[in-house]
């Protein structure tokens, strides 16, 4: 008979390395606990790749942290856990960060930009104005006009922020110089029914 302490065990055996900064150890600890629970135990899952996403942070692993958090996120919305969620999109906004600082890119279908219009397509506001804010800071980061538009144009969509978000677009475009992206934000006010007027090359 499986001994159900066991993972209770190995859980504070990797919080115990993480603490002590052991990342290695706490891998090993956490990736045996996860083993142990399969399915079961929702909200402890979720507290495990969390530790695992800070461990991955440790070793400036910036794309093993961001694939824990996913892991992570589906955990704690089984669970319910309203405040193991906030706590992942916190650590979810540390790894973009650390991705950013490193000039690591993301896993493609995890970009920031992605997850804040993936939030916004299902009609999840909240989490997409926070995902495009996140995505905003990280393109500033690495200096990339098209995704400082891009995250704009997220932010474009949430009826309080359209105007300014619009208008914040069409600068970044401009200075750019970059016609697809001054057509886009054209585009995204005309669907607004806001008024530019239009750049002349």
């Amino acid at each position: 008979m499986a001994d159900p302490t066991r993972p209770d065990s190995l859980a504070l055996q990797g919080y115990q390395s993480l603490a002590q900064g052991d990342a290695d150890a706490a891998l090993d600890a956490i990736g045996a606990a996860l083993t142990a629970l399969g399915e079961e135990r929702p909200a402890l899952r979720a507290r495990l790749w969390g530790w695992r996403c800070q461990a991955r942070l440790q070793k400036r692993q910036p794309q093993q942290a961001i694939r824990a958090i996913r892991h992570g996120l589906r955990a704690a919305r089984e669970a319910g856990d309203a405040d193991g969620l906030a706590a992942l999109r916190d650590l979810q906004a540390q790894a973009m960060a650390q991705s950013a600082a490193l000039k690591v890119p993301p896993p493609e279908d995890e970009s920031p930009i992605s997850l804040a219009v993936k939030a916004l397509d299902d009609g999840k506001e909240q989490l997409g104005e926070i995902l495009a804010l996140g995505a905003l800071s990280y393109a500033r980061k690495l200096e990339d006009p098209r995704e400082i538009v891009l995250a704009h144009l997220a932010l474009a969509r949430l009826p309080h922020r359209r105007e300014k978000a619009i208008a914040d677009a069409r600068v970044v475009a401009d200075e750019a110089g970059d016609m697809n992206l001054v057509t886009a934000v054209a585009r995204a006010a005309q669907a607004a029914g806001i008024a530019i007027a239009p750049k002349v090359f």
